[in-house]
């Protein structure tokens, strides 16, 4: 029994990295190994569980239905054997976070991961800046934050909102004297939008201005150098991170101003080790506050 767990777990390595050759890789063993283990389990189910290409490997309809059946318990088993072994074995740790770009410098994220080093000298912090959703599993993320407004194709991961947020034009005071309250698409276009690229999905930027990115920090500069109208979170600008305040312009159209949800999510797992569960909680705790500003 325990060489068709073995075969298992291969198995599932051979789907998450996409090939025999990669899966072999990643566990550092030889490839000819992983084949004659996944050719052992498909003489003991007696059907091909995957369509093997030159440069891919693609599931068979009794893959699909093995690797569905088994791959939330295989997942499981191994997180609880790598966090135990870890546990016991070492003080010294490592977490994998996915930030968005916007978020990176962001006062949550500073204070909560200045908190959680003080409180976990020994954790190492790898912080990666993904705008997309990542393959946690693959990719060996432990937590991603994400913005409602990005795909997730994978909807197997626990995943909650840690802070709901509206949107408002602001403006450098300066620029905001000679501003009239923006009361039509024709009056927001005698001025230069600088906007969040995942906005442009809410309302037609046609006949506008635009300027877009994906870091908020630099509209917000441009908007303190008063380059123009900013598109921007309440939160972030109640933030007060900039050098100088930014004053909210009058709207009286009705615009469709975004509603978001910033989210949390990891893979599900029923062991969960204490120095990612603390993560969590501080992340929690610092957006939370900012939510209720």
């Amino acid at each position: 029994m325990k060489e068709h767990f073995d075969n298992l777990y291969l198995f599932t390595q051979i789907v998450y990295h996409g090939g025999i050759k990669a899966a072999a890789d990643a566990n550092q063993l030889q490839r000819s190994l992983v084949s004659r283990r996944l050719q052992d389990l498909e003489s003991y189910i007696g059907e091909p569980l995957l369509i093997r290409s030159t440069r891919s490997c693609e599931l068979t309809a009794m893959g699909r239905r093995l690797f569905d059946s088994v791959e939330p318990s295989v997942r499981n088993l191994s997180n609880t054997l790598v966090e135990i072994v870890d546990e016991k074995g070492s003080d010294k740790k490592t977490l994998r976070i996915a930030i968005p770009t916007a978020l990176m410098t962001s006062p949550p994220i500073k204070k909560a991961f200045t908190q959680y080093t003080q409180q976990f000298p020994n954790v190492s912090l790898e912080i990666e800046n993904h705008q997309d959703s990542v393959d946690m599993i693959k990719g060996m993320f432990d937590l991603q934050i994400i913005s409602d407004s990005t795909r997730v194709p994978d909807n197997s991961y626990v995943q909650f909102s840690l802070m709901k947020y509206k949107w408002h034009f602001v403006a450098s005071s300066e620029y905001a004297e000679k501003c009239e309250t923006i009361d039509s698409m024709e009056t927001l276009a005698q001025h230069k939008l600088l906007m969040n690229a995942y906005d442009s999905n809410y309302f037609d930027t046609s006949g506008l201005n635009v300027f877009q990115s994906d870091d908020l920090h630099l509209i917000g500069h441009m908007a303190e150098s008063s380059c123009g109208i900013a598109l921007l979170p309440i939160p972030f600008t109640l933030a007060r991170q900039f050098q100088i305040d930014l004053v909210e312009i009058p709207c009286t159209m009705d615009f469709p101003f975004p509603v978001r949800s910033m989210n949390l999510r990891y893979p599900s797992t029923v062991y969960q080790s204490d120095h990612v569960k603390a993560l969590i909680e501080i992340l929690r705790v610092e957006f939370g506050k900012i939510s209720a500003e």
